[in-house]
């Protein structure tokens, strides 16, 4: 939908090409994004992505696309450390994308979600599983993912004592 340099949509992703209104009725729109780490080493990292665009289908697709320099922890030195962890890839392709392409629901009620993650040019495979909730006005999903020293490749140097980290992210959804 938007090119790596290219800014998200004022819109928040409803863009023109959204699919007929027959099928946009059972279509959620990303309101926001919030995060928790907890570290290895060190205390609890809360947060939020301030510049969010996206959708999920209920059980069908789901498209989101973030710039990660909008992080926002209320902390002046995290913010630092986050913005600068993916360096110049980062200032160049701020922004990461996520497009599923299989969406199954588990026994239990879980999602499980399949798809490619698109960050700073490279394109990697990935799956985890999320819980869906209802909540006053839209849906919640939430998953959680252990990131450590070897995903992270070279830019792991500057977050290393903070590492493995388990991320817990919950993307807020409008009816």
């Amino acid at each position: 939908m938007w090119g790596a340099a290219a800014a998200m949509p004022p819109d928040g992703g409803r863009s023109p090409r959204d699919p007929a209104p027959e099928r946009a009725a059972k279509r959620r729109f990303v309101d926001r994004l919030d995060f928790v780490v907890d570290v290895a080493l060190g205390p609890t990292i809360r947060g939020r992505f301030d510049r969010v665009a996206g959708w999920y289908e209920d059980g069908a697709r789901m498209e989101l696309t973030v710039d990660v320099t909008s992080v926002e922890t209320g902390n002046v030195i995290w913010d630092g450390l986050l913005r600068s962890a993916g360096g110049r890839r980062l200032t160049e392709q701020p922004q990461v994308r996520f497009t599923s392409t299989r969406i199954r629901e588990l026994e239990d009620g879980t999602l499980r979600v399949e798809g490619r993650l698109d960050a700073a040019g490279t394109v990697e495979p990935v799956a985890f599983d999320a819980v869906v909730k209802d909540v006053d006005h839209g849906l919640q999903l939430a998953t959680s993912a252990v990131v450590d020293r070897q995903q992270l490749g070279k830019s792991a140097h500057r977050l290393a004592a903070f590492l493995p980290a388990t991320v817990h992210v919950t993307m807020h959804l409008s009816r």
